[in-house]
């Protein structure tokens, strides 16, 4: 079903409505709810963007279902560039780019992340001199409501909490990033009294709780490491030379912390972080043998994990009636239960912090009309009910590994 596009502009943004018939599908309270996310060629700002240049990615969305993701798009005079955007049922948000220095241009923008009062993080892609160079400048950026800035002297975003206050990610240098969007600064990060180098923090709580991870010896041994807002870091899970140890992913309520280890590309473990009665972290590994490519963790401790060894992706979590175990459930099974078809990346499936909405990425063959780029699902008593109520789970579920 094609949706209708009306456009108008909204504090500087490109804001387009799209038709309410792109809702696929309703049903019970406990039924999912499938919006299609479109791109009209014909609509502004996507209008004279050819499809041998056309590009789109859906990357996140928040508790309230927006949406984010990067597109090509044609404000002004700068023409058909990838940019930034911001989606909800009612259309598109393009976000203009961060104001760039002197003798500087930005090519394109990637969003990683986004809160629920909209913030975003990513990266805006700069070239000096002209609109071409061949190693673009990678850039750091965040975005308020309707504009983006630069995080000076960062590169990389990974994480961001769900409040939209803390912004987590690295630099060239190996510096962990934990950004404080209200106040524009960084938190001065130390590790045993020292800077921190060679490091990367991927997620954070509401209240500035990161984790993450640092690289002690390339290319194997990595650590696990978790900051505060205060600024100390510490390591409370070690890798040694026959494995790596990775933090990854933090809840929004700080409940949750999870991470893998990687004893090689085909053997990994989840990895679960609790604190114990003095106050202490306490590392688990779980019998799970999969990895998380993202951070996303739901408040209920649900998240997205992969085997090393092939392309299947699957659903975790705690399972209600016994914490210490787990049910796994497959992406492929709720992606066949939603009807949404076989051109959909497994991978790129994001959670919001309530479980409420997850998205998907579609990758774009060709550009018609309108072009599908992605998918987003609303559970209204969220994602875990949902699986426990629909879905078999798999074999295999169990808590800790035996040694």
């Amino acid at each position: 079903m094609s949706g209708r596009f009306s456009v108008g502009f909204v504090s500087g943004c490109v804001v387009l409505s799209l038709a309410a018939g792109e809702i696929l599908a309703a049903g019970a309270k406990n039924d999912a709810i499938v919006s299609r996310i479109v791109v009209s060629s014909s609509a502004a700002p996507f209008a004279g963007c050819t499809p041998s240049s056309f590009v789109a990615n859906v990357q996140a969305v928040s508790n309230d279902g927006v949406v984010g993701g990067f597109v090509t798009s044609k404000l002004g005079s700068s023409g058909c560039l990838q940019r930034v955007f911001r989606w909800t049922t009612s259309g598109f948000t393009i976000v203009p780019f961060p104001p760039m220095p002197p003798n500087t241009n930005a090519i394109a923008g990637r969003i990683a992340v986004i809160s629920t009062n909209n913030v975003t993080g990513g990266i805006t892609f700069e070239c000096q001199g002209s609109m071409s160079c061949p190693s673009p400048f990678e850039a750091a950026t965040a975005s308020g409501p309707a504009s983006q800035f630069v995080i000076n002297g960062w590169n990389y975003v990974f994480g961001i909490s769900e409040n939209g206050t803390w912004i987590t990610g690295t630099n060239f240098a190996g510096q962990p990033l934990l950004y404080n969007v209200t106040t524009k600064k960084p938190v001065s990060l130390t590790l045993n009294g020292a800077s921190i180098l060679d490091a990367i923090l991927s997620s954070a709580s509401d209240a500035g709780l990161a984790v993450g991870f640092r690289n002690v010896s390339q290319p194997q041994t990595q650590n696990g490491m978790i900051c505060i807002t205060a600024g100390p870091c510490q390591e409370i899970d070690r890798g040694t030379t026959a494995y790596r140890a990775l933090l990854k992913g933090i809840s929004s309520n700080g409940s949750y912390l999870y991470g893998f280890h990687s004893y090689e590309p085909t053997r990994n473990f989840i990895t679960r972080v609790t604190k114990n009665s003095s106050g202490s972290y306490v590392v688990t590994e779980t019998s799970l043998p999969y990895l998380m490519n993202r951070g996303d963790v739901t408040d209920k401790g649900a998240i997205a994990v992969a085997t090393g060894s092939s392309s299947a992706y699957y659903f975790v979590l705690p399972d209600p009636t016994t914490p210490t175990r787990y049910l796994v459930y497959s992406v492929a099974g709720l992606i066949s239960k939603l009807g949404l078809g076989s051109n959909i990346e497994q991978n790129s499936v994001a959670l919001s912090p309530n479980g409420k909405y997850i998205s998907f990425n579609v990758p774009v063959t060709t550009v018609g009309a309108t072009t599908l780029i992605g998918y987003s699902v609303y559970f209204e008593n969220g994602i875990e009910a949902y699986l426990m109520s629909h879905l078999s789970a798999l074999k295999g579920v169990g808590g800790p590994t035996k040694k």
